[in-house]
C-alpha cells in the first residue's frame, strides 16, 4: 500500500475567513455600534450588546471549527492511519482500531468515526477522496486481520455515499465557474422578464407567465440538481457489494447529465406555466 495523504477541500479554508467577515459585518459590528450609540444617548444598550456578544462568540466557534478542518491531514500507509490538525497529532495502527462507526444519510453525506484507545477520528465526506481512504482503511484492517472492527454491509453503504460525494464535489469544482455565470445570466433574464410583466399590465401578470419568469431565474440551479440525481442513480447501478467495488468517475458524462437536467426542468416549467396560463 502506498502512502496517501488526504486533506479537506479548499472551500473549507475559504469559509473560515468568509464566515468570520460575514458574521462580523452582518451581526457583530451593527449591534456593537447600536449598543455604543444607545449608551452614549443614555438609553438601554444591554440588548444590542448581548446580541453582539452572542454573534461574536458564534463567530469564534465557527472559525475554530473550520480552522480545525482546514488544518486537518490524514495520512494512510501500510502500518496504520495518522491524524494531524492544529491541536492533535497521533497515529493509530490498524490492529488497534476498535470499530468503525457511520453517521450518514445514504447517498447524501455524513461522516466516518474511527474508534480506538486514541481520541476518536471523525472524517466527513468533505474530505477529498474519502472513498479512496475508506477502501485503503478496509485493506489495512484486512491485512492486519482486524475485520471485526467493521461490518462489511455498513462499510460498503458508507463507501458508496463517500464515492457519490467525492464525484459530486469534483464535478462542482470543475464546473463551478460555468454554473455561476449561467446562474447570474439566467437571474438577470428572469428578473428582467418579471419587471417587464409587471410594467406591462396594470392588473399584474398572469400567474403562468410569472411562474415562467421565476423558473427562468433559477433554471441553472435546478438543472444542476436534476443532473446530479441522474449521476447518482447511474453510480449506484454500477456498485458491486460482493466485490466491494464502486464505479470510477466518468467526467465526460457530466455535461450530458446537466443538459438532460435542463431539458427536464424546462419541460416541467413550460408544462406547468402553460397549464396555469390556459386555466387563468
Amino acid at each position: 500500500m502506498e502512502r496517501r495523504e488526504f486533506l479537506y477541500r479548499p472551500h473549507i479554508k475559504w469559509f473560515q475567513y468568509g464566515l468570520v467577515v460575514f458574521l462580523a459585518l452582518g451581526s457583530v459590528l451593527p449591534n456593537a455600534v447600536t449598543a455604543v450609540a444607545r449608551a452614549t444617548a443614555g438609553g438601554d444598550f444591554l440588548s444590542p450588546a448581548a446580541s453582539a456578544l452572542f454573534f461574536g462568540l458564534m463567530t469564534l466557534v465557527m472559525f475554530w471549527l473550520f480552522r480545525t478542518m482546514a488544518s486537518t491531514r490524514v495520512i494512510v500507509d501500510t502500518e496504520g492511519i495518522r491524524y494531524l490538525n492544529n491541536t492533535k497529532d497521533f497515529r493509530v495502527p490498524y490492529s488497534e482500531i476498535e470499530s468503525l462507526k457511520f453517521s450518514s444519510i445514504p447517498y447524501v453525506g455524513g461522516w466516518l468515526k474511527i474508534k480506538s484507545h486514541h481520541p476518536d477520528i471523525r472524517l466527513t465526506v468533505v474530505l477529498e477522496e474519502l472513498d479512496e481512504l475508506v477502501l485503503l482503511l478496509k485493506q489495512g484492517l484486512d491485512a492486519a486481520e482486524n475485520q471485526s472492527a467493521y461490518q462489511r454491509k455498513k462499510l460498503f453503504r458508507f463507501y458508496k455515499t463517500a464515492g457519490i460525494a467525492a464525484h459530486s464535489w469534483n464535478r462542482l469544482y470543475r464546473h463551478f465557474f460555468t454554473l455561476a455565470v449561467a446562474s447570474l445570466l439566467f437571474a438577470v433574464l428572469g428578473i428582467a422578464a418579471m419587471v417587464f410583466l409587471f410594467a406591462s399590465s396594470a392588473q399584474g401578470p398572469a400567474l403562468g407567465l410569472l411562474l415562467a419568469a421565476i423558473g427562468l431565474t433559477v433554471a441553472p440551479g435546478f438543472s444542476y440538481v436534476i443532473g446530479e440525481v441522474m449521476a447518482m442513480i447511474e453510480f449506484v447501478r454500477g456498485c458491486d457489494e460482493v466485490d466491494f467495488v464502486i464505479p470510477a468517475a466518468d467526467e465526460s458524462k457530466a455535461l450530458r447529465y446537466y443538459t438532460i437536467g435542463f431539458g427536464i426542468y424546462a419541460g416541467l416549467i413550460t408544462a406547468v406555466s402553460t397549464t396555469l396560463f390556459l386555466l387563468g
